[in-house]
């Protein structure tokens, strides 16, 4: 599943039921126009690869005073369920937390990456009935890499204001 398609899923599931996830675009491509075609498919926000900390932390805090001001070491829109993500569909599973594996991987959560790379071998092996408990571990430790985030943001803000 490729992060524009997951961005419509998101925003035709908030359509039906309301509610609004933040989506920060985190992505390669940095070309004229390509802000705006990731805005205009649903992001609230855009960063441009390589990240550089000050520009995704600033565009965290845009994106989430946008979203109602919460701070991002207390957003809690991004949970896992297993009923309403697997439906059976192990394929669809696997796409999902293959794409979650990544994105840990790349904040080096060891942990979280060793979880998704769990449940991707359940659905490799068509298996999404026996996931539950580790859709439970997965939540919690994305609500941990958030907060450590959230941490890590305030280290580098605080280490900023100190060389200005």
């Amino acid at each position: 599943m490729s992060g524009a398609e997951a961005m419509r899923m998101i925003r035709e599931r908030e359509r039906a039921r309301g509610g609004h996830l933040p989506i920060l675009t985190l992505t390669a491509h940095a070309l004229k126009g390509d802000r705006e075609r990731c805005l205009d498919a649903g992001a609230d926000g855009y960063v441009a690869k390589p990240i550089v900390p000050a520009d995704l932390f600033a565009e965290i805090d845009s994106v989430m005073a946008r979203a109602g001001g919460a701070p991002a070491s207390t957003a809690t829109g991004a949970t896992f369920d297993p009923k309403g993500l697997s439906g059976g569909d192990a394929d669809r599973v696997y796409r999902t937390v293959h794409t979650l594996r990544g994105s840990a991987s790349n904040f080096g959560a060891e942990r979280l990456t060793g979880l998704a790379q769990r449940l991707e071998a359940y659905a490799r092996e068509g298996d999404v009935t026996h996931s539950a408990s580790v859709f439970t571990d997965l939540e919690a430790e994305t609500k941990h890499l958030i907060q450590d985030l959230a941490e890590s943001r305030k280290t580098t803000a605080a280490t900023q204001e100190g060389t200005m």
